[in-house]
């Protein structure tokens, strides 16, 4: 989502008023969206964590404020756009939103990857299966579906097949409604496409045996 959303607006013609319209509504969804994401960690993970790792939760969530501080900035130089004074200075102001959005990507990106090295272990070594199952279920409860559907139409569209499997496979087990599993489901295999499903529907069958 971020990097093709970076290429757009280092691709986009700032003099073109529609365009920088486009760009700028996505710009401004993307950022409301990873917001939402990280307050629903805070809500159901972070919350359970802080017992046992306060300080990493602390950090975390000290990084939750500074991708917000940087999403502000981005937030900024796109109000800044509409009053531009002519070609030039919206050239200029597009510029300048492209190093600002690379910043919160470059920091963002940093976080994911502390997140995924340091804090995911820990959430396996303090509780089982069934407990990550149930506060995956509590942020799919919290949001809206048309939000959960964006969700996870991106985690379908870029994990790997044993990604998915295992993904797919929690949510078969979940306790959500079944009307809610089969439309994820449904949501999964559209994604990804048949050839890929069938292998996801191998490796699934293969784990459950």
């Amino acid at each position: 989502m971020l990097c093709d959303l970076g290429g757009a607006i280092r691709r986009n013609d700032f003099t073109d008023e529609a365009a920088s319209k486009d760009v700028m509504a996505r710009t401004n969804h993307y950022l409301e969206l990873f917001y939402e994401h990280a307050l629903s960690e805070e809500q159901s993970i972070h919350s359970h964590m802080r017992e046992f790792v306060p300080d990493i939760v602390d950090k975390l969530e000290g990084d939750h404020q500074a991708i917000e501080e940087r999403g502000a900035v981005v937030k900024g130089i796109i109000l800044e756009l509409p009053d531009a004074a002519g070609p030039e200075q919206l050239i200029e102001t597009g510029f300048r939103l492209h190093q600002a959005f690379n910043s919160y990507v470059a920091f963002f990106l940093e976080h994911l990857n502390y997140e995924e090295e340091s804090f995911l272990p820990l959430t396996w070594q303090y509780f089982d299966d069934g407990q990550l199952a149930d506060m995956r279920v509590d942020i799919l409860a919290h949001n809206p579906p048309e939000r959960n559907i964006e969700w996870l139409g991106g985690i379908f569209s870029s994990n790997n097949v044993n990604e998915l499997a295992e993904l797919v496979s929690g949510v078969q087990a979940s306790p959500l409604p079944q009307e809610m599993v089969q439309g994820l489901i449904g949501l999964a295999r559209n994604t990804v496409g048949e050839e890929r499903w069938a292998v996801i529907e191998k490796k699934m069958a293969k784990s459950a045996a």
